[in-house]
């Protein structure tokens, strides 16, 4: 699979979604309800191909899934009753703004290149410039990112969250960090494998976060992941031209928190400060 395949987004500010970009009742999403299965396109990385798999063995339960590759979902884009899970880059006509993603999409469009932003059913921001560039080293992660792309589509089936992409990012932000008390009983993981930290342990104690912290790697995010350790969460950025800052449960597979700036390349200590806050309020 190439992984530079390209949606079309035509409006930027459309990103202050987290995880999906359709409300409840738009006919995109019945189009996905009515679908009989997820067509999940292979990337031919065998360690992102493998995890993929697993991942929805273990965390996937809402339709049937079949694995294809490249050439079978690009001459089967164009069914309008299938539903597609793939890893996209989105960019503007020119190709100058870029966002990463693991998403599902419904068929009937001719090209990749004809969707746009709003033609998504869910979605997981990748971090495309950090760590995960290639897209296919998110593989690490990819049973939290199975588990979220399931999970936002039960909760828009619950839940009101709008029916612009603006508004449904808006409070699905709100309803994410709703959470984050449950940040300060564990351990928040912080992975320098996925961004340039600038901040140590003590200065992030010095800036008033009263709760355990410590510095890893992809390696220890992995592990724990996989043994759904109780005593973590995990900080997850996801740097595109947009930065996500989420922090997932480690042994649940939660979102605790989760935020958006329209713009920035780093996580600063300031990002920290800013779940303390959520945690406290």
């Amino acid at each position: 699979m190439k992984i530079g395949l390209f949606l079309i987004l035509f409006i930027v500010s459309n990103l202050n979604a987290q995880y999906t970009s359709v409300g409840a009742d738009s006919k995109v999403f019945n189009a996905f309800e009515a679908c009989s299965g997820i067509q999940v396109v292979l990337s031919g990385d065998k360690n992102f191909d493998e995890g993929i798999k697993s991942s929805l063995k273990s965390n996937w339960n809402l339709k049937p899934v079949e694995f294809i590759d490249n050439t079978t979902f690009e001459n089967t884009i164009n069914d309008e009753t299938k539903a597609f899970m793939l890893l996209v880059k989105i960019s503007d006509e020119k190709g100058q703004q870029v966002y990463h993603f693991l998403a599902i999409i419904m068929g009937g469009k001719k090209k990749i290149r004809k969707y746009s932003y709003d033609d998504m059913v869910a979605y997981c921001p990748l971090n495309g410039f950090g760590g995960e560039s290639p897209l296919t080293n998110c593989a690490f992660r990819l049973p939290i990112l199975i588990y979220q792309l399931q999970s936002v589509i039960n909760l828009n089936k619950k839940n009101d969250f709008g029916s612009n992409s603006f508004t449904i990012g808006k409070n699905l932000n709100k309803f994410y960090s709703q959470n984050a008390k449950k940040i300060k009983s564990k351990t928040l993981l912080i992975n320098t494998d996925a961004a340039n930290f600038k901040f140590t342990a003590d200065e992030i104690k010095k800036e008033g976060y009263k709760y355990p912290v410590e510095f890893c790697n992809n390696e220890k995010i992995a592990e724990v992941i996989k043994n759904k350790d109780t005593k973590y969460a995990i900080l997850q950025p996801a740097i595109t031209l947009n930065k996500f800052i989420m922090v997932f449960d480690a042994a649940t597979y939660e979102c605790l928190y989760s935020k958006i700036d329209v713009m920035g390349m780093k996580v600063k200590i300031g990002d920290i400060k800013e779940i303390y806050e959520a945690i406290k309020n």
